[in-house]
Parts: C-alpha cells; sequence; structure tokens
C-alpha cells in the first residue's frame, strides 16, 4: 500500500511541475485594437510602427536569461539579460508582406543560484493593414 501512494504521490509532483514549466509568451505593438500576452504565439494587423515583445514566465524568481532570436534587415532587437526581449521592425509599412520573428530563451539562472537549460520559443507574426490574411 506505501508504494502505491508512493507513486501516487510522485505522479502528483511530476505533473505539478511539468503544469509550472518555463515558457515564453508574446504580444505585438502597432496594432489597431488592443493585445494581451499569449503563450508561444501571438499574430495581429498593423497600422503603426510594429514591435513584439516577448517574456519568459517561469515559477521562481530570475536573475538572468539567455535569448537566442532571429535576425534581419529592418529589424532592431533588445535583449539583455532579463526577462523580456523586444523586437521593433523599423520602417515597416501597410503595404508590407507577412513577417514571422521568433525569440528563444536558451537557458535561465534563478536568483537561488539554480539554473536550466531551456530552448523555449515564442513567434510573433504581423502584417500591414492593407493585406487580406483570408
Amino acid at each position: 500500500m506505501n508504494i502505491i501512494r508512493s507513486l501516487l504521490v510522485l505522479s502528483a509532483l511530476y505533473f505539478s511541475a511539468n503544469a509550472a514549466a518555463a515558457h515564453v509568451e508574446c504580444v505585438i505593438s502597432g496594432t489597431p485594437t488592443q493585445q494581451q500576452y499569449t503563450a508561444h504565439y501571438c499574430s495581429s494587423i498593423v497600422n503603426a510602427q510594429p514591435s513584439i515583445w516577448y517574456r519568459l514566465v517561469t515559477s521562481k524568481p530570475v536573475l538572468e536569461v539567455t535569448w537566442s532570436h532571429d535576425s534581419g534587415r529592418g529589424q532592431s532587437w533588445s535583449c539583455d539579460n532579463s526577462t523580456t526581449c523586444i523586437v521593433n521592425l523599423i520602417n515597416y509599412s501597410n503595404n508590407s508582406s507577412f513577417t514571422e520573428l521568433s525569440a528563444c530563451a536558451n537557458r535561465v539562472i534563478y536568483t537561488d543560484n539554480t539554473w536550466e537549460d531551456l530552448n523555449v520559443c515564442a513567434s510573433g507574426i504581423i502584417w500591414g493593414g492593407s493585406i487580406n490574411p483570408f
């Protein structure tokens, strides 16, 4: 009976730890409507200079994050060691086609001096106001 109880406790701990797993959320600015952070993926039409904001969500306080991200012409990335990573799209127009950009949190160091390799990402897709995606 103790073995079954121990297995149930271990299973509960395993699933609760995975339910609170770290993930990256994103939100898009420069849109005609208010947006909210969503896990793993965000998308919107844009009608002003767009930015995509990424943030790492964890269950523990964070000391430092190592980010990786897409790169290309007309992008200005600001990803320091914090939980936030931002890309500004320079000279993006309403006639611009679909643009998809991703950012990944690769490693996190927590304030308790533990660390974790993550490789969790989010992708943001934007398109200009004159483009009909449907």
